[in-house]
């Protein structure tokens, strides 16, 4: 697991911990972070754990808990949620983290970070802390020095530690640890991009360029027929936009209801398009972090050298050989001059990649 995953790993025993004593006696005030350390599995030698390596990896995640927001830490280390904290249960974290990756950096600050992201992890079997390293020398690492430059160091360290993404220890020599949010800014930008891109594909809903399901299943032969027959439409299909089928969300409320079946994969994905159409669609699938799971977004890629893609077996609504095209929200074989304009594209693309350049 990476650090994300861990602290996702302590805010769900958190919250399982706090739901457990509010079912027994009522809210509860406040509950020791220590009394995570087993569900947790950090206390295997509970005459040796605090001031352990694995209790100052759970006083830290809480504390990073606590710098985004979602738990609070008083006295004694007992702690208890915020408002926000308690609207995040039995949710994803990383479904908050484009406000984090939204934070703006310079380039000095930004490969700092990265650099130190990168340095101070430490995975262990039960548990992933991000330790304190030294600052001037992650700062080398990135090439924007030639030689441990302290003061431009303690400078940008400062800088980061002031947006909430760094701790700095006040010594001579900087040392500094990124927070949670100071990974999530430094490593989860491309998934952040990810949620973006679903916000949006959500606000225009189905379009030629998209489809929409809130469940995906590729088991019998008709699902098969049917997912291909959705991939065809949108491949075939002329658009400016790149082309996406959702997975995850309820089509009269919009709202996200499923994480998609595991063994859905982009593998399996491309198995079954190989032996129900050609030529074969290439597509690229991910997996979204949203709210209380993961939705599911796959791009089809367009590739004029081979229009028109062809269904070539009969299963459920997929009829051999033929070219299908989305008409608004919907999927329907290409009408006659659809068809030869989909040839015409095809023949022109293949003749222009087969013309040598000067």
């Amino acid at each position: 697991m990476d650090y994300a995953d861990w602290i996702q790993r302590v805010f769900d025993v958190a919250v399982s911990t706090w739901q457990a004593v509010e079912s027994d006696a009522g809210p509860p005030i406040a509950i020791p972070v220590g009394n995570l350390a087993q569900p947790l599995g950090l206390l295997t030698d509970p005459a040796g754990f605090y001031g352990s390596d694995a209790h100052h990896a759970l006083i830290e995640a809480v504390r990073d808990l606590e710098g985004i927001g979602l738990i609070k830490i008083g006295n004694g280390n007992m702690y208890s949620f915020t408002d926000r904290g308690e609207l995040a249960f039995g949710k994803q974290i990383s479904s908050g983290w484009r406000t984090i990756t939204d934070v703006q950096l310079t380039a000095r600050q930004d490969a700092l970070l990265r650099n130190i992201a990168e340095l101070a992890v430490q995975e262990q079997e039960t548990y992933v802390r991000l330790i304190h390293v030294n600052a001037a020398e992650a700062l080398t690492r990135s090439g924007l020095t030639e030689a441990p430059h302290i003061f431009l160091a303690a400078t940008l360290a400062r800088q980061l530690a002031d947006k909430g993404l760094a701790e700095v220890l006040p010594i001579q020599d900087p040392t500094m640890r990124p927070t949670y949010a100071g990974f999530i800014r430094a490593t989860k930008r491309v998934v952040s991009e990810d949620q973006r891109l679903v916000t949006q594909l959500l606000l225009d809903w189905e379009t030629v360029e998209t489809d929409v399901k809130e469940i995906l299943k590729l088991d019998s032969p008709t699902e098969k027929g049917e997912f291909t027959r959705d991939v065809l439409g949108l491949v075939n299909t002329k658009a400016r936009a790149k082309r996406y089928l959702l997975l995850g969300f309820n089509n009269e409320t919009r709202e996200f209801t499923t994480s998609p079946d595991p063994k859905n994969t982009q593998d399996r994905m491309e198995d079954v398009l190989g032996s129900h159409c050609a030529p074969l669609p290439m597509v690229r699938y991910r997996l979204v972090p949203w709210e209380s799971g993961m939705a599911g977004l796959i791009e089809v890629l367009r590739e004029p050298t081979k229009l028109p893609y062809r269904a070539t077996s009969t299963d459920g609504k997929l009829k051999e050989d033929a070219v299908y095209v989305r008409h608004g929200t919907h999927v329907t074989e290409a009408d006659p001059l659809e068809l030869a304009d989909l040839i015409t594209e095809g023949d022109l693309a293949r003749q222009i990649a087969a013309t040598p350049t000067t």
